[in-house]
């Protein structure tokens, strides 16, 4: 049997960001950036979505990703968690050529 982890006493913060991607970049880069980005609080990440179609151009794919911070000792600040969500969000479109994709 798997040893059980304990639960975190503090509580985690989710955020969702949507990429527009080049049709041939693998989410798996996207991942690998986001989690260079994102810094020592984010404690996992996945892709929750994936679409094509209009309004995006062809060749072009939205993917979401949903990240959840956490620090072990405190309960976070919105201002982190949005400062990190930041990072995250320039340093893929740096990276990959992606953008946000705005709601």
């Amino acid at each position: 049997p798997r040893p059980v982890s304990p639960r975190p006493r503090e509580p985690a913060a989710d955020r969702d960001v949507a990429f527009v991607l080049p049709e041939g970049l693998a989410a798996a880069e996207v991942a690998a950036l986001i989690r260079e980005a994102a810094g020592p609080l984010l404690e996992r990440s996945w892709v929750f979505d994936e679409y094509r179609g209009a309004p995006l151009e062809a060749g072009r794919r939205s993917v979401a990703w949903r990240m959840v911070f956490r620090a072990p000792d405190r309960t976070l600040r919105e201002a982190e968690v949005d400062a990190a969500v930041d990072r995250v969000v320039r340093h893929v479109e740096q990276g990959c050529g992606a953008r946000r994709r705005e709601a």
